[in-house]
């Protein structure tokens, strides 16, 4: 926790890098609180991960990033012609290169404040994302606990892939007749109780709001898992053709 806090409330890191640089530094902060959160929950009883939820929510609401203005940022966009939906791959190669300048000019006899001004706003903007994203991930972990505590706590299967890779396999399973997915009033199948389902069953690094997005293959999160298998000529024949 401590680590990110202080790289998601350092834009002083831009004295020493690029936007871009101190934005990997962010997620790799992200993905290391993550670990540390699941590996402190392994280790405690469930009747104590209230307490542990209440306060990695303290620690993070109490962060300045929070308070971020997002219109500070609006401006920048509109000057470059571009929308934030675009990150990273902005359609204006300028911003793209600006936000790539180095060190070099936020040394004191070569500023650029423009610049400066805004790789800090991209910087704070994004360490305001990612710390949502972090309360969000939160409440799903705390969410699903609580939907466990009420069940019996049997033995899960251990998951050794990857999260995207138990989405595809287990939707790709339910479209082929192995399984029988929860499905709402309309017939169309409930990814959010179709996650709540796989994770009672399997030991996964992974949260229900995560999880529902790749037993979606038509999302973005789908589709690009499934081009990874279908590069690879994964193929179940449909449980009709082995019956």
């Amino acid at each position: 926790m401590l680590n990110f806090k202080e790289v998601v409330t350092n834009p002083d890191a831009l004295k020493m890098k690029s936007f871009f640089n101190a934005y990997a530094e962010i997620k790799n902060a992200v993905d290391s609180l993550k670990s540390e959160i699941f590996s402190n929950l392994a280790n405690s009883d469930i009747e104590n991960h209230k307490y542990y939820y209440s306060y990695l929510f303290n620690e993070i609401k109490q962060l300045y990033v929070l308070n971020y203005d997002d219109d500070l940022l609006n401006k920048y966009l509109s000057e470059y012609e571009v929308n934030i939906s675009e990150f990273p791959k902005f359609s204006n190669p300028k911003l793209i290169q600006d936000l790539k300048v180095e060190s070099s000019l936020f040394r004191p006899d070569f500023r650029n404040s423009t610049l400066t001004e805004l790789q800090i706003n991209f910087f704070k903007y994004f360490a305001k994302k990612e710390a949502q994203n972090m309360l969000d991930f939160i409440e799903d972990l705390k969410n699903n606990d609580n939907t466990n505590d009420t069940t019996d706590h049997v033995s899960k299967l251990k998951w050794s892939g990857k999260p995207s890779q138990l989405g595809f396999i287990i939707s790709t399973l339910a479209q082929l007749g192995y399984i029988e997915a929860p499905r709402k009033k309309d017939g169309e199948i409930n990814y959010s109780q179709f996650a709540k389902d796989v994770l009672r069953t399997f030991d996964a690094e992974t949260t229900n709001n995560t999880l529902e997005k790749y037993l979606n293959l038509d999302s973005d999160k789908g589709q690009e898992t499934f081009r990874k298998f279908n590069s690879k000529d994964f193929l179940i024949p449909d449980v009709k053709e082995v019956s």
